[in-house]
C-alpha cells in the first residue's frame, strides 16, 4: 500500500501484513491465500480485515507499542465454520508457500 506522504509508513505496512501472514500460516491449519481487504493505520496499531483462503474472514490488529498480534477466529459464513487452529503453532517463517494479495 502505498503512501505519498510518508514512505517508510509503507515499508512498515509491508513488513506488518507479511508478519500477519506467517501469524496465520503458522497458527491455522490450511493457509494457502491471505488477501488484504482493508489496511488502516490507527493511534495504537494497525487495523485490517483479511481473506484466507478465499472464504475465511478475518479482523487483525498489530498494536504499534509491543509488535503483539490479535486476530479473530477466521470464520466463513458461505461455508460455515472456522479454520481449524493448530494445537501446537509451526515455527515456519516462509511466505514462499501462500499468495498474499496486498
Amino acid at each position: 500500500m502505498k503512501n505519498v506522504v510518508n514512505p517508510e509508513e509503507e515499508i512498515s505496512s509491508v513488513y506488518d501484513q507479511d508478519r500477519l501472514c506467517r501469524y496465520l500460516l503458522n497458527h491455522y491449519e490450511g493457509v494457502s491465500k491471505v488477501e488484504f481487504i482493508f489496511f488502516s493505520d490507527s493511534h495504537s496499531g494497525w487495523l485490517s480485515r483479511l481473506l484466507v483462503n478465499g472464504s475465511y474472514e478475518v479482523h487483525a490488529f498489530v498494536w504499534k507499542y509491543n509488535g503483539a498480534i490479535s486476530v479473530s477466529v477466521p470464520f466463513s459464513q458461505g461455508k460455515g465454520g472456522s479454520l481449524p487452529r493448530k494445537q501446537i503453532p509451526s515455527q515456519d517463517y516462509s511466505l514462499s508457500d501462500i499468495h498474499i494479495i496486498y
